[in-house]
């Protein structure tokens, strides 16, 4: 057996795989061999030990300077591989570039016109580094040179203007220093950074054939402008995302933007995720698209992916001129971004794809699952499944091409042309089947011969089993060394880095790389950890009835990744890896672990509590706290801190707008408590209770209930006085709603006294918010804005997610108030009400969510932006709960007359705002009451019945009063423009 050395872990490796020559099927020559132990995680974010560089540049344009930096890196003492000394005579030149790179420590690739062309070898060249995988660095060299797709994320080094300065940043990188080297176009998007496909791309791509029908078929699409979206429909293994991969790099049109969604990075399924993605591939690869999109602030955070979309994409593109042709967008595997909560990325192109340019397309593949295609069923859609025979084709030219590299098959041309009729009618079309099985025959211990194809079972649960009967013909050996790695492998939530793997499956690193080894076809390998290449292998693992004596245990797997991450916990809580941070508690919930995951909850340092109910990790804190909190009811455990737990999993469930299951979960926590026994709890429990009556616009009930929390805290030993002191902003908020401004100071100022007895950082926040909210209300906006630094200031440096938005609301509608008196236009004043928005949607915090896109629509009518705010309105609409937020509703059904009454309707407008004052009047809401008498004067003034008119406004304006003499001012400013003209809605 032949063996090489890997230049970066001076690892000796035994040579084991081919691999595809680099031009794929234009290639003639056979592919070098390619270790599997390549794919192993070599590449680490810092390049240590460089032995050689490879360097990828194009002969027509690049020549000059690669020859150049060649000199100067070897000065230095780097070995640098060179084509025209690195290649012999006798050697076929692809091989000699693929060794080449396997033997590079990286890849730098010189960006020249001619490098970056579409049918460029420089381009397979980077997929190749980035597939095994191998640090690649862009060094720019051209002002015309534009990043490709599988380079645009990637830091890179500028020779564009200074050739020593671009060399010096390079030399300090490949010594060590990370942050010398440039970040991609806008490093940030609306306040996350783009994820990077190149490695998607890659490898996805390498060695595509085929499917030149399809080229046809979407050429085709792209002359019919009226249908926006492509719908690519086919079966786990049909090479969807090989196509996304292929319109990249083969590009039909040119592909500005690509986005693969998978289940095993979370990120990728988020539709916010969706757009950073593609504004970042925009700005690179669009041209006119950056001076377009600039002027709308693109790193700033937007409130959802809605927004973000329409401001980010639709908009800007619209703007900008139309390029020379069509442009795609391609969404790879939209049926795994489903299983997202809430909004999801088919949602977000089902509602967007219509308002693109007409030459802005997409193009989406995905298994047929019913929910989508019914979304996207007005668009063109292809099913793979429908095109049999050219599927079969593609994957016989597939076949074929990779059969010719194996030397042991392609010995003679009749026994390559029988294996290819063999494997091809057993694939049936699928190409994950022909790639599984061509893996296994390159097994350096021919565990599969191309006399075996014939006798594989067709589909791929029956090749599955097939290939792990000879790769595992020792079953106890199996259960022994393989079988704990598919366990986690399978019970993962993300790809596991290797060193946890390590410790789940309790064995030395050596012995678990052989395992790693052994099971390496079907392995995928990035930075961030390990995975399984494909879910179909999961799914065939976990069905005992199809894998029989290869079945894995899930609950095994969550076992040894629960003892894994606990050991970590244990070591070092701040040295957790991300992994061990995240999922621990999901594993030991899955492990049964029970009392590990008690004593978890309960650690201040890991702070989970905080995590799930402020933190915006709700749905993990309800899965886990109902699970222990059903093992802790028995009463040989724990039932007392069942009923302190239900009491968190009911703020969650308050904070999303839950409210019945919040109540039955503050039922069960009464029901086990009483004034003597579990006193804090019960507490607790009646807080969150008169919560729910707040929210119901119960003040009476709101008020007994904070009320008894509050004997509760401060009859007996010890006093609690965090507790105190929320069940006093409680009583405030109720005094608030009552208009009982005075009182509220009182509760407010006694609340604050107590968080700070407490140094509770959260409660001193929430009652600096209730002062500056009397304060705003009786027009002492200096007062106001003292108490609201004060309060942001420990929001922000304390991480009090919660109040947040609830400070910047407050911010909102101090700016808006303060520009009514001055003069200004008020619905300028939205960017508070925007982050509120942000700041809620992130913990789940319906309440704000609501009221913050409710802002959002009233400022966007005011300043006249009707479309907008039709929008905003329609959005909290679709979420409101019409018996719970009095004030929320008020404001809705106000917002909808305003709507009506600038668009001339006034009898609509009309009907809205008596709707308005009748709930205003039932519930005492002055603050709506006033807008909205104010609005059924003006319409009245305007029809000419100024009699009728007046004495509503005189009614508006002793609403008004009652409330504070400063709100008297903006009343009598809203009236006397509503009198001015007959379009113009109470301010």
């Amino acid at each position: 057996m032949e063996y090489w050395i890997d230049t970066v872990t001076s690892d000796i490796i035994p040579l084991t795989v081919k691999v595809l020559g680099i031009n794929g099927a234009a290639s003639p020559q056979r592919g070098t061999e390619w270790p599997w132990h390549s794919a192993l995680p070599l590449v680490q974010s810092k390049v240590a030990a460089v032995k050689q560089i490879f360097i990828s540049y194009g002969h027509a344009d690049g020549e000059a300077f690669a020859g150049r930096l060649r000199r100067d890196l070897e000065t230095t003492g780097y070995v640098v591989w060179w084509d025209e000394s690195g290649i012999r005579l006798s050697q076929p030149w692809d091989a000699a570039i693929e060794r080449a790179i396997l033997d590079s420590s990286l890849l730098v690739a010189v960006l020249t016109p001619h490098a970056t062309r579409e049918d460029s070898v420089c381009r397979d060249e980077v997929a190749f580094a980035l597939v095994l995988p191998r640090p690649v660095i862009p060094a720019r060299v051209s002002p015309d040179a534009q990043f490709t797709l599988p380079l645009v994320r990637r830091n890179w080094v500028d020779f564009t203007r200074n050739y020593d300065e671009g060399l010096r940043r390079l030399r300090e990188f490949l010594a060590g220093a990370e942050d010398v080297l440039l970040p991609p176009a806008l490093p940030t998007v609306s306040g996350l950074t783009p994820l990077d496909f190149g490695p998607e791309i890659a490898q996805y791509g390498f060695g595509f054939v085929g499917r030149d029908w399809l080229r046809q078929r979407i050429s085709h699409w792209l002359h019919d402008a009226s249908d926006r979206v492509f719908v690519v429909v086919g079966e786990p293994g049909a090479g969807k995302s090989a196509i996304a991969a292929w319109l990249c790099q083969t590009r039909p049109v040119h592909v500005i933007g690509i986005h693969f969604c998978t289940t095993r990075n979370r990120r990728t399924l988020n539709p916010y995720e969706l757009v950073t993605s593609l504004v970042a591939q925009f700005y690179s690869e669009l041209q006119g698209y950056d001076s377009a999109v600039e002027p709308a602030y693109p790193q700033a955070r937007r409130p959802n992916a809605n927004d973000a979309f329409r401001e980010l994409i639709v908009e800007p593109t619209r703007k900008m001129p139309a390029p020379d042709g069509p442009r795609l967008v391609v969404v790879d595997s939209l049926d795994e971004a489903t299983s997202m909560e809430g909004e999801t990325i088919v949602d977000l192109l089902a509602e967007h794809a219509d308002t693109l340019p007409a030459w802005l397309r997409i193009v989406v593949t995905t298994r047929p699952v019913s929910s989508i295609l019914i979304r996207l069923a007005r668009f063109k859609t292809l099913d793979l499944s429908a095109e049999r025979e050219r599927n079969q084709e593609d994957v016989a030219a597939y076949v074929r091409q990779r059969l010719s590299q194996i030397e042991s098959i392609a010995s003679s041309d009749s026994e390559l042309e029988a294996t290819c009729v063999r494997l091809q009618t057993r694939a049936e079309g699928n190409f994950l089947y022909a790639h599984t099985v061509l893996e296994a025959l390159t097994d350096p211990e021919r565990r599969l011969g191309h006399q075996d194809i014939g006798a594989i079972p067709p589909e791929l649960k029956g090749l599955y089993y097939s290939l792990f009967q000879k790769r595992f013909k020792d079953i106890k050996a199996y259960e022994l060394k393989i079988l704990p790695l598919l366990n986690c492998l399978v019970a993962a939530r993300e790809p596991i880095p290797e060193r946890l793997l390590v410790s789940a499956v309790n064995g030395e690193e050596p012995g678990v790389r052989c395992g790693l080894l052994d099971l390496a076809q079907f392995l995928r390998w990035r930075e961030e950890g390990i995975r399984l290449f494909h879910s179909s292998l999961a799914d065939w693992l976990t069905e005992a009835k199809y894998s029989l004596e290869y079945a894995i245990s899930t609950q095994a797997g969550h076992q040894q990744l629960a003892s894994a991450c606990w050991k970590e916990y244990e070591s070092d809580t701040k040295a957790m890896s991300p992994y061990a941070t995240r999922h621990l508690p999901v594993h030991l919930v899955e492990a049964r672990r029970w009392h590990d995951l008690r004593h978890l909850v309960f650690d201040s340092e890991m702070n989970l509590v905080t995590r799930w109910v402020e933190q915006g990790e709700g749905n993990t804190g309800l899965y886990c706290l109902d699970a222990l909190i059903r093992h802790l009811e028995k009463p040989e455990h724990s039932p007392m801190q069942a009923a302190g737990l239900a009491t968190q999993a009911a703020r969650i469930c308050s904070l999303r707008g839950e409210y019945q299951e919040a109540r039955e979960r503050l039922n069960y926590a009464l029901a086990r408590t009483s004034w003597w026994r579990g006193r804090r709890i019960r507490a607790i429990a009646l807080h969150e209770l008169g919560s729910l009556h707040l929210y119901d616009g119960d003040t009476v009930s709101a008020k007994r209930c904070y009320c008894q929390a509050l004997r509760l805290c401060l009859w007996g030993m010890p006093i609690h006085h965090d507790e105190a002191a929320a069940n006093l902003i409680g009583l405030a908020t109720v005094a608030y709603a009552r208009y009982e401004f005075e009182e509220v100071m009182r509760q407010a100022t006694w609340g604050l006294r107590q968080a700070r007895q407490a140094h509770d950082i959260r409660h001193i926040v929430a009652a600096a918010r209730m002062i500056a909210t009397v304060h705003k209300a009786a027009g002492r906006y200096d007062e106001t804005d003292s108490y609201l630094q004060l309060a942001a200031k420990l929001s922000e440096t304390e991480q009090v997610h919660l109040e947040k938005a609830r400070l910047l609301m407050l911010r909102g509608w101090l700016e808006y108030d303060r520009a009514l008196l001055e003069g200004w236009t008020p619905g300028q004043t939205d960017a508070a009400f925007r982050e509120a928005l942000c700041e809620a949607e992130r913990v789940h915090d319906l309440y704000y969510t609501l009221e913050a896109r409710l802002a959002l629509g009233w400022c966007a009518l005011v300043r006249g932006d009707l479309k907008e705010g039709a929008k905003w309105l329609e959005m909290a609409g679709s979420k409101l709960l019409k018996r719970q937020h009095g004030e929320l509703l008020a404001e809705y059904e106000m917002e909808l007359g305003a709507l009506a009454h600038v668009q001339g309707d006034s009898a609509e407008a009309l009907k809205w705002y008596q709707s308005v004052a009748d709930l205003c009047r039932e519930k005492d809401i002055r603050i709506w009451l006033y807008r909205a008498l104010t609005g059924q004067g003006a319409i009245a003034w305007h029809a000419g019945q100024h009699e009728q008119g007046e004495r509503v406004w005189a009614d508006a304006l002793c609403v008004a009063s009652s409330m504070s003499a400063t709100r008297e001012e903006l009343a009598r400013r809203s009236i006397k423009l509503c009198q001015s003209a007959s379009h113009i809605f109470p301010r």
